[in-house]
C-alpha cells in the first residue's frame, strides 16, 4: 500500500539557471536572476509542495556554487542525502526571456560538469531507492554521456529487483544529440519505462493523430503502461494554449484547454506536468482526474518566475473548480 507521502527518487542533473530580466537580451543586460533548475528536479519540488517526498540523486561540485545549490534544494524540501559532492564543475543554463512576437532562447554551458562525469558505481542504488515508490528520469540524463547513461541503467535495474515503477520524460535537446542517436539509446531504455511522458519529438510525425499513433505503437512495441503528453500552440512568446492527454488501458482522455496569457515563464512547465502526472498516479487517481489536475499544474507554473512550480495541490484545486477568474483570494 503506498504511503500516504510516497517517496519518488529522480536522478538527474540541476544547472545554474541565469536568465535575463524583464525580457531583456543577452546583449542588453548587465544583471541575471539567479536560481537552479533541471528537469528532474524541478519535478520533484513539484511533488514535494503536493505533500509527497522527493529524494535527488545526482553530483554537485565541491565549491560554493555547490554549497549554494544544496542550500537552495534543501528551501524546497528535497532530500539529499544521496547527493555526491565531486569534482568543480556546476552546469549553467542562460536564458533571454522572449516577448510577445520574439521567441525565448536557451544557452547551455554544461561540458565537463560534476554530474557529467558520472560513471558506473558512483551511487548506491540500493540505499538510494530503499522505501522508494517511483523513479524519474528525463532523456537528458542518457544524453549526457556513456558514463552517466551506465549510471542510470544501474539504477533501472535496481528498479526491477525492487518491483519499483519507471518514468521516462522524453526531452530531446538537440545541442546533446542528434535524433537517430537519441531514438536508439531511448529504445534501449524503453523496456524499463512503466509511464512515458512527451511530446515525443524523437519519434513523432508533427501532426496531433500522428502523435496518438506513435505513442500506441511505443505502448505496444516496449509494455509501456502508460503514456501522457502535452500540446501547445504558440499564439506568440506572451500567449499560448495548452493541453494535456492520457492514454491508459487503450483509452485517450484529453484536458480541458488553457489558453495561457501573458506568459510569465513558460520554461518548466513540462517538468511541472511530470511532477503532477506523477502525483496523481501515485495515489490511484482516475484518469480524467489525473490529466486535468496535471494540466491544471502546468498551466500556472507559466504564471510562476523561475523553473520551480510553486504552487500547492489545494492551489491546483482551485483552478480546476474555477477556471481561473484570477480574482483575490480573501
Amino acid at each position: 500500500m503506498i504511503s500516504p507521502r510516497p517517496l519518488v527518487v529522480t536522478f538527474g542533473e540541476v544547472l545554474m539557471r541565469l536568465g535575463t530580466p524583464h525580457a531583456e537580451r543577452l546583449s542588453q543586460a548587465t544583471r541575471f536572476e539567479f536560481g537552479f533548475t533541471g528537469c528532474e528536479v524541478n519535478a520533484g519540488v513539484s511533488l514535494v509542495n503536493f505533500g509527497d517526498r522527493c529524494r535527488l540523486v545526482t553530483t554537485l561540485p565541491e565549491s560554493i556554487l555547490g554549497e549554494a545549490c544544496i542550500q537552495s534544494l534543501r528551501g524546497s524540501g528535497v532530500e539529499l542525502d544521496h547527493v555526491k559532492r565531486a569534482g568543480s564543475r556546476l552546469g549553467i543554463f542562460y536564458l533571454e526571456s522572449g516577448a510577445s512576437q520574439r521567441p525565448s532562447q536557451v544557452l547551455y554551458d554544461r561540458a565537463g560538469s560534476s554530474f557529467a562525469s558520472s560513471v558506473p558505481g558512483d551511487f548506491d542504488w540500493g540505499a538510494a531507492l530503499a522505501e522508494a515508490n517511483w523513479f524519474h528520469f528525463s532523456a537528458i540524463t542518457p544524453a549526457l554521456g556513456a558514463g552517466v547513461m551506465a549510471a542510470l541503467v544501474e539504477a533501472l535495474e535496481q528498479c526491477v529487483r525492487l518491483g519499483v515503477p519507471v518514468s521516462c520524460d522524453v526531452n530531446f535537446r538537440s545541442a546533446l544529440w542528434g535524433r537517430p542517436e537519441a531514438r536508439s539509446v531511448l529504445e534501449r531504455l524503453l523496456p524499463f519505462v512503466t509511464v512515458l511522458i512527451g511530446p515525443f519529438a524523437v519519434f513523432e510525425p508533427p501532426s496531433q493523430d500522428g502523435r496518438v499513433v506513435v505513442a500506441r505503437s511505443l505502448m505496444n512495441d516496449f509494455g509501456i503502461e502508460t503514456v501522457a503528453y502535452t500540446s501547445r500552440h504558440s499564439h506568440s512568446a506572451s500567449h499560448n494554449t495548452w493541453q494535456a492527454s492520457i492514454i491508459r488501458s487503450g483509452t485517450l482522455v484529453d484536458s480541458s484547454v488553457y489558453d495561457i496569457a501573458p506568459i510569465v515563464d513558460r520554461v518548466g512547465s513540462g517538468d511541472a506536468f511530470s511532477g503532477a502526472l506523477i502525483h496523481g498516479l501515485l495515489h490511484g487517481w482516475d484518469d480524467q482526474r489525473i490529466v486535468e489536475f496535471a494540466a491544471a499544474a502546468s498551466c500556472l507554473k507559466h504564471s510562476i518566475r523561475g523553473d520551480f512550480n510553486r504552487v500547492s495541490e489545494s492551489e491546483v484545486e482551485h483552478l480546476l473548480k474555477t477556471g481561473g477568474h484570477g480574482h483575490i483570494q480573501r
